[in-house]
Parts: C-alpha cells; sequence; structure tokens
C-alpha cells in the first residue's frame, strides 16, 4: 500500500508550439494492490474551502467482467453531509481489464479537519460471486478552510452563529435552484413595484451608484432580518452590489457565481486590491447565508448594508468638475 501526496502546481509553462499542458494532479492518490487488482483513491482538492464540496474518487481495476461492489458511506453523520454519490460505467482498459470509478461528494458543515477512515472495495468473478475479495484504502486526513484567510480583517462580519447541525436530503440541490429561482422573482417583483410607485416613470435614470445606495435604503427600510427572512435579505442585497458592478463597470456579475465574478475581478484593473478584498468579504458572506443555513443577528444585516454603502460610494465616480465660467 502506498500514498502519494501531489503538489499542486502553481503554473505550468508550454513551450512555443508545444502541447496543451496537462491538468495538474491531484492533491491526494493513494494506491492499494493485490493480485491483478489495483484500487486508486483521488481527492482534487486538499485543502478546500469551506463554500466547496470535497470529492473523494475510487477507481478499481480489475479483470474484464468482475463485479465491484463500493460502501454506500466513507463518513458516519456529523461534521459531514453526504450530497451525492454515483457510480460511472466501466472503462475498457488494455489487457483484458477494466476500470470502475465511483464518487463521493462531501459537504463540510464547517473548517474542520477530519480523517477519512480506510474504505473497502469488494470484487469477484462472475462465475464466483462468493468468491470476494476486497481492497482497502489508507486513512486520509482532509482539510476544510474558512472562508477567510488569515491576511484578511474579519471586521464587523464574523461574529455569526454556527451552522445548523441539522441532515439535509439528497434533493438539496433541487431545492437550492427552486428557491435561487424564487428569489429572483422576488427580487423582480420587488423591483417591479418600487418602479410602479414612483411619480416620474419616464425621468431620466439615475446613476448606477445613485440607483444602488436608494436600493439599499429601501431595503434596509423593509426589516426582512426582524421578520427571520435572513436568506430573502442578503439575496436581495447581494443583487443590489451585483447589478451596480454591472452597470459601472460593464462586468456581467448577475450571471455568474461568486467565485468566477471574483477570478474576472482579479484579472481586470476596474477595481484595486482594497475594495476586491471588500466585494470578496461580503459576497462570501453572502454566500454562507443563503447557503450554509448561517443566521446573523439583526444589527449584522445593518452593517452587512453599511460595507455594501461603502464599497458603492469609494468606487462611485467623481462628480464632474464644474466647467470655466459656471
Amino acid at each position: 500500500m502506498r500514498l502519494a501526496v501531489a503538489a499542486v502546481l502553481a503554473a505550468t509553462t508550454v513551450a512555443c508550439g508545444g502541447s496543451a499542458p496537462e491538468p495538474p494532479p491531484p492533491a491526494i492518490e493513494q494506491s492499494s494492490r493485490s493480485g491483478d487488482a489495483e484500487l486508486l483513491l483521488r481527492i482534487s482538492r486538499n485543502p478546500t474551502p469551506v463554500t466547496n464540496p470535497v470529492v473523494v474518487e475510487l477507481e478499481i481495476q480489475v479483470p474484464e467482467s468482475h463485479q465491484a461492489r463500493f460502501p454506500d458511506e466513507i463518513l458516519p453523520a456529523g461534521e459531514w453531509l453526504a450530497n451525492d454519490s454515483r457510480t460511472d460505467p466501466p472503462r475498457l482498459l488494455d489487457g483484458g481489464r477494466i476500470a470502475v470509478v465511483h464518487r463521493y461528494e462531501l459537504e463540510p458543515l464547517g473548517p474542520v479537519e477530519i480523517e477519512i477512515p480506510p474504505i473497502q472495495v469488494e470484487y469477484s468473478p462472475p462465475d464466483s460471486p462468493d468468491d470476494v475479495q476486497a481492497l482497502s484504502t489508507e486513512p486520509v486526513s482532509v482539510t476544510v478552510e474558512a472562508v477567510y484567510s488569515d491576511a484578511e480583517e474579519p471586521t464587523e462580519l464574523v461574529d455569526i452563529r454556527g451552522p445548523v447541525e441539522a441532515p439535509i436530503p439528497w434533493w438539496w440541490w433541487a431545492l437550492g435552484a427552486l428557491a435561487a429561482a424564487a428569489l429572483g422573482y422576488a427580487f423582480y417583483r420587488w423591483r417591479q413595484g418600487r418602479q410602479a410607485d414612483s411619480p416620474e416613470p419616464e425621468a431620466a435614470l439615475p446613476p448606477p451608484h445613485v440607483a444602488a445606495l436608494q436600493a439599499i435604503d429601501r431595503l434596509v427600510a423593509d426589516r426582512l432580518p426582524e421578520k427571520g427572512e435572513h436568506k430573502l435579505f442578503y439575496g436581495l442585497l447581494s443583487n443590489i452590489l451585483r447589478r451596480y458592478v454591472e452597470d459601472r463597470y460593464g462586468i456581467r456579475a448577475p450571471e455568474r457565481t461568486t467565485e468566477e465574478f471574483l477570478v474576472e475581478l482579479r484579472s481586470g484593473d476596474a477595481l484595486g486590491p482594497t475594495h476586491q478584498a471588500l466585494l470578496k468579504m461580503f459576497l462570501e458572506h453572502a454566500d454562507l447565508v443563503k447557503f450554509a443555513e448561517l443566521e446573523p443577528a439583526p444589527e449584522q444585516a445593518e452593517e452587512s448594508a453599511e460595507v455594501c454603502r461603502r464599497f458603492i460610494r469609494e468606487t462611485a465616480p467623481p462628480p464632474p468638475e464644474p466647467s470655466a465660467g459656471s
């Protein structure tokens, strides 16, 4: 049995006219062998942020037509939730062998370092189903990091309640998609209702920063956190800030995940490092409230709104200089 922890490559240099770079190896990879069977374990990312699932991939390579049986669960209930478990169709290898891959998708409930115990996979020939043999992996240590790094200032947004430790059914992802669609529709209706109350619907639209600050004031006046509507409040507040970034810098923020949006900001020069960090802090905090069942106190919702106001005021375009003779 052997264990190889592969270092994730920081950059790959490709010579002119050469082939495309190969993808980096998994962060954790194991291999165990017995006779003509081999069991591989792969984890593509370690450590991983708390907002991402951990994917554990098992691959067993056996002679053709052998049957493989993977365990339904690899961790007891507690610090992790099993979101998905699936087996790919067998893949034919050279020499009359097949490879069967089974993936476990684990959702962490918070920053933690947990050890995955040995996982046993059974296999047997088709003509002798009772002749069961097995291969096992070695224990693996997986680290889940907090959203905020040590270099970032936690500011006022870190003092919130922990996650609700309750089991989430397998249809959690489906409900999440429905909730996102309902949230988008609620935001659309909310904006439509506000626009209908405007006494001058045909007046010129205000600048993006003015419209965003006004929308935040109206949202705070609705007092949603005091009614227990934490997810709706942070969803609407996040949409207001993303819409401002879209109108101000021409970045298609609403159609992207938080990670994709932040990657595009870092690749451009629209925002400086200070404002990128401020925006990253708020969006990841909002994601924890919307998807990780965190429940901030009502006063923290007002502080989150003030963080958004600060970001908007500091990134708004400067007022035009008065022309000569005015």
